[in-house]
């Protein structure tokens, strides 16, 4: 029977612990410890360590063991992370200068900007009659068909599934509590 990676990697770390241990081992618990956890940090231990070990055996350029590898496929992860790190250092001290400043997006006219736009989307679903609740025709279980704006209250009120009543709108033949729904199109239906 196979032990799983947490047991073998406590296993492995009880056993070791208090003792001096070699490079190797080092690298072998560190591996271990990145499968068990699978944290980014442990990617660049292990690849830390396997470049110690091939050093202190003098090994470089023979042939891999099985776990030197894949410790190789964590290379170029470490490489991207460590690129990619000054980089958005980088970035991050650019936009508190521009939050500091009131540059850029943080700026008073582009806020504005902003605001008026939200002002006039909003006016102009308010002349057609829509806003952030949308408009549906509900099928009652009797036949007779009404229009509803905002499922989630109505669905609220009287005890129905939003979710499973919202479904019955795309499929065919389902209900939820005999109800049917679907989306209000202007022109077929007619405007409560």
């Amino acid at each position: 029977m196979e032990r799983s990676i947490h047991r073998t990697y406590r296993f492995v770390r009880d056993k070791l612990s208090g003792t001096e241990i070699s490079v190797r081992k080092k690298f072998c618990l560190a591996y271990l410890e990145w499968a068990s956890e699978c944290n980014k940090d442990g990617k660049e231990k292990v690849v830390e360590l396997a470049k110690e070990w091939r050093k202190e055996e003098k090994r470089v350029g023979k042939e891999r063991s099985k776990l030197e590898r894949i410790a190789r496929r964590f290379f170029r992860d470490v490489t991207k992370q460590k690129n990619r790190s000054a980089s958005r250092e980088a970035a991050s001290e650019f936009a508190k200068k521009q939050m500091e400043n009131k540059e850029g997006v943080h700026s008073e006219e582009f806020a504005e900007r902003r605001r008026q736009l939200c002002i006039e989307n909003r006016r102009k679903q308010a002349e057609l009659g829509l806003g952030q609740a949308k408009w549906w025709i509900i099928t009652a279980p009797d036949g007779t068909e009404f229009a509803i704006r905002s499922l989630a209250k109505w669905a609220r009120e009287n005890g129905v599934n939003k979710g499973g009543l919202q479904s019955t709108a795309k499929i065919v033949g389902k209900t939820v509590n005999g109800y049917r729904c679907r989306k209000f199109n202007p022109e077929i239906d007619k405007m409560p």
